[in-house]
């Protein structure tokens, strides 16, 4: 009880016709209507009745709970929930990480790792409900090398070239090996999203201004990505002429 007014303190209290009690807290009450006796000291009696509505549990739920995307792409998870928009109050990702907006329940996620989210929502009454899903980002071949390249003059896939995603930064270091090792071409660093490619990434297989042979090459290349990571691609090439 809020407060009484009126009649001969002290008061008691009878929830239901049920035995008397001297505070007007009552717990454990279902939903539904009820009746309230107010007696005072005199055994004046005042009777009311009131009701309530139970609470909706809430619900929230990610279906599905994973999504794979590619790097560079983003994640459109939806999250269904039993409340009104009206009704709720907070909702809560951890991590907060990479979401285009964290006070709703259809982010775009551009994720640049694996990431597990765990979402709370909460209604205006405090009740709330959590759940999880799963960014899966599936890491693409960030360089693109051809297996093989004919230098023969004929300015059909005369030279050695690698073919960077716009993920990659910068070239640290690209290197060509022969089988026992030698270093055959070198370069870098280099910008690899400038225009015209740079004339140092290429190779005219050519070592020490002699064709080298045909033969099968190891390259190895050393670049960053777009979030400062650095990574290193190893593979061979086939020298045709």
């Amino acid at each position: 009880m809020a407060g009484v007014s009126g009649g001969i303190p002290p008061y008691s209290y009878s929830l239901n016709e049920g035995p008397e009690a001297e505070f007007g807290s009552f717990e454990n009450i279902q939903a539904g209507t009820h009746s309230l006796q107010i007696i005072d000291a005199d055994g004046c009696v005042y009777d009311t009745l009131f009701s309530f509505e139970a609470n909706t549990m809430v619900e929230l739920t990610a279906d599905p709970n994973i999504y794979h995307v590619q790097f560079g792409q983003s994640a459109e998870p939806l999250l269904l929930t039993n409340l009104d928009w009206t009704d709720v109050d907070t909702v809560i990702y951890e991590p907060n990480l990479f979401l285009s907006c964290d006070f709703c329940l259809d982010p775009s996620i551009s994720a640049i790792e694996s990431t597990e989210y765990t979402v709370t929502i909460i209604d205006h009454l405090g009740c709330s409900d959590t759940t999880q899903f799963r960014v899966i980002v599936d890491v693409l071949d960030l360089i693109y090398v051809p297996t093989i390249f004919t230098p023969d003059g004929d300015e059909d896939n005369d030279l050695f070239r690698i073919y960077p995603n716009e993920f990659v930064r910068k070239i640290n270091n690209v290197a060509i090996y022969d089988r026992w090792g030698e270093r055959m071409f070198s370069s870098g660093p280099f910008d690899p999203q400038e225009l015209p490619f740079p004339q140092n990434g290429y190779w005219d297989g050519k070592f020490n201004g002699e064709h080298a042979i045909n033969a099968v090459y190891v390259y190895f290349i050393e670049y960053e990505t777009t979030d400062g990571e650095t990574k290193v691609k190893v593979g061979d090439i086939t020298l045709a002429r």
